[in-house]
């Protein structure tokens, strides 16, 4: 498989080189890193790796990893590791892990498992969801899976099937004595 590696900054200007801003207002630039912009008719076959944050508007068939946040507008086959991850009107196949809040807008679709601290969802998973702290599934949430999570919030409308577990719950057996 092919690498996408960013080139180094020119040697003449570094100090005027700034990072692109991501367009999606939530997910505040990463610093001192340039972002990774696939753009719409862009095809990338191959795993991308930045410390930068990573926009994806076309075509990855591969693996994200990056330290920043990852934005996917487009397509992606492959799996997805990064600080923030949002996802708007996009499909990806494969599992996302976020060290903080992955955010699934109406008309996305994921096929794979989700590890996070926190999820916001009004799109539709068919995998498992493992989320340490809140879950938020609005109204057009459509889950397809089982759900381990500290916290949930379900908003009228939106669709689950599979087991939930809710962290804490084998205190609460033990509070009825079994």
């Amino acid at each position: 498989m092919g690498r996408i590696r960013k080139s180094p900054l020119p040697p003449s200007k570094p100090e005027s080189f700034t990072s692109i801003p991501l367009s999606h207002g939530s997910a505040a630039p990463t610093q001192n890193f340039p972002a990774t912009v696939i753009s719409q008719d862009a095809e990338i076959t191959g795993d991308i790796k930045a410390k930068g944050d990573v926009e994806i508007v076309g075509s990855v068939q591969g693996n994200i990893e990056t330290s920043g946040n990852v934005i996917i507008k487009g397509t992606v086959t492959g799996n997805i590791k990064g600080d923030e991850v949002s996802v708007m009107s996009a499909h990806i196949k494969g599992n996302v892990e976020s060290e903080s809040v992955v955010t699934v807008e109406r008309d996305s679709v994921i096929i794979g498992d989700i590890n996070s601290k926190n999820i916001s969802l009004d799109g539709k998973i068919k995998g498992n969801l493992a989320i340490a702290n809140t879950a938020l599934f609005k109204e057009n949430a459509a889950i397809l899976g089982n759900v381990t999570v500290g916290k949930l919030s379900m908003s009228e409308g939106a669709l689950f099937t599979g087991e939930l577990k809710m962290n804490g719950s084998d205190a609460l057996k033990s509070t009825f004595g079994e």
